[in-house]
């Protein structure tokens, strides 16, 4: 069963390359009757590849071949595949004869020789006739003996001839193979094949546009831009309307231009011809590097200027196209600093004063009165805990305004609130900010509290020393 099964594929592989053989020899036959000789003999010689033992290939050839001597070759060829070949006989038979010797190196006749007899005469005539019989077998004839030779049957059935348009349909799938492959040196060789057999049809012309626009977008692929941009012209000179073709020349023109003017520093300009290219076709190589660094840049030159919303706004698109860029980040950081320094509450126990600080600018400084001596309010580094916009103690039976929470005594909060509130609504320490009076909160007077708390978030760091 394996015996058959490898024989079936002998038989398959044999009559593919034979219907190859037989699509070469249609095309070159196509071009040949166009004149293109060279094109007919490329197409044949692609024939003999596929199968040495091709004698109508060899004979075509034999009769397109320009030098003489070629020809003769080839026909020789045919004769060691097919002995019987009538054609490569005819064809050898009218070879040029040799150059015939100048009278003055003729040599003298020698003198009458004596009469022969009859019998002799009959002997030689029957070895001309063996020996004009041999010719005829064996070797070269003349053509006035041609037809004396019998016309060999055919060894098998020609395949059908094609025409122009199923020729061009044959070779697609070659063509399909090779731009697959990246094959495009045999690619092109295809379109040209195709062109000549059918020369300005409408498949042919889909053909050679597909084979520039694939091997344009490989180019692009490979940072060949300016070859890639060469691709997409010829595309567009066969068949100006193509919409995939325009797409790739204007995006390519657009990288080029984008990339001279990252070359040049001038970033607006890269960032404005580079996104209709990212817009246009988002994969296209590089694009999306080069606009982040146009918008990088950009983004620093304006820092530089402390045009901090403009830095900002850049360096976070940059950030967004490549969220890795360590360069942009760092400046993103010290841009938001500018614009949105942190903020920060000091504390001083000895001068019983309180300062709010945004970055290294003090926006608010207010006097405080911190804990009495045995209820000391605790130095150290806090931040805001919570706020409430009415506290309450029942330990002291106090209202708290606007509290700020920010550090635990046991299960007791201390924070930062306004003047506290009696039971009975009167006001505690009025008048006497500035010196210690608290139980360990820290005081301020009710306007500055609640300025402090719509100011201060949860989180804002708090530093208390003397």
């Amino acid at each position: 069963m394996a015996k058959d099964r490898t024989s079936l594929q002998r038989f398959r592989q044999s009559a593919d390359r034979g219907y190859q053989v037989q699509l070469h020899l249609d095309a070159a036959r196509i071009l040949a009757r166009q004149g293109d000789a060279a094109g007919a003999r490329r197409l044949l010689r692609a024939a003999i590849d596929a199968d040495p033992a091709c004698t109508e290939a060899w004979r075509r050839l034999a009769w397109l071949a320009d030098d003489p001597h070629d020809r003769q070759a080839y026909l020789r060829q045919v004769l060691v595949l097919d002995p019987a070949n009538t054609s490569a006989r005819a064809g050898l038979a009218e070879a040029p004869q040799p150059v015939p010797v100048p009278p003055c190196l003729v040599v003298p006749a020698p003198p009458p020789a004596r009469p022969v007899s009859t019998r002799l005469l009959l002997l030689l005539a029957v070895a001309a006739v063996a020996a004009v019989a041999a010719v005829l077998v064996w070797g070269p004839v003349d053509v006035s003996l041609a037809w004396l030779l019998p016309t060999p049957s055919p060894a098998s059935t020609p395949l059908p001839t094609l025409a122009p348009g199923q020729i061009v349909a044959e070779f697609a799938p070659q063509l399909e193979t090779a731009l697959s492959q990246a094959n495009w040196q045999r690619a092109f060789e295809i379109v040209d094949i195709m062109d000549s057999v059918d020369p300005g049809s409408d498949e042919v012309q889909r053909w050679a546009v597909t084979t520039h626009l694939t091997y344009g977008k490989a180019l692009v692929e490979a940072r060949q831009t300016t070859d890639a941009l060469s691709q997409f012209d010829q595309a567009l000179a066969l068949a100006p309307d193509d919409s995939e073709a325009t797409r790739w020349q204007l995006a390519t023109r657009s990288f080029q231009s984008g990339q001279q003017a990252l070359a040049a520093g001038d970033w607006t300009a890269a960032i404005e011809t580079l996104t209709p290219v990212y817009d246009a076709i988002p994969d296209y190589p590089d694009t999306v590097a080069s606009i982040a660094q146009a918008y990088r840049q950009r983004g620093i030159a304006y820092e530089q200027k402390k045009k901090y919303k403009e830095a900002r706004t850049d360096l976070e698109a940059a950030l967004d196209l490549q969220p890795g860029d360590a360069e942009a980040k760092t400046h993103l950081d010290a841009v938001m600093l500018e614009l949105f320094p942190p903020k920060r509450i000091e504390i001083d126990i000895g001068d019983q004063h309180f300062y709010a600080w945004e970055g290294n600018k003090l926006v608010y400084s207010y006097a405080t009165s911190t804990g009495l001596p045995g209820r000391d309010t605790a130095t150290g580094h806090y931040h805001v805990l919570d706020k409430i916009p009415m506290a309450y103690s029942s330990v002291w039976r106090l209202k708290m305004p606007y509290w700020l929470g920010i550090y635990y005594v046991g299960r007791i909060e201390n924070g930062i609130h306004a003047l506290p509130i009696r039971p009975d609504g009167s006001v505690m320490w009025g008048g006497l900010l500035g010196t210690k009076q608290s139980y360990g909160c820290v005081i301020l007077d009710t306007a500055a509290a609640k300025r402090i708390y719509d100011w201060a978030e949860i989180g804002t760091a708090v530093d208390i020393h003397y």
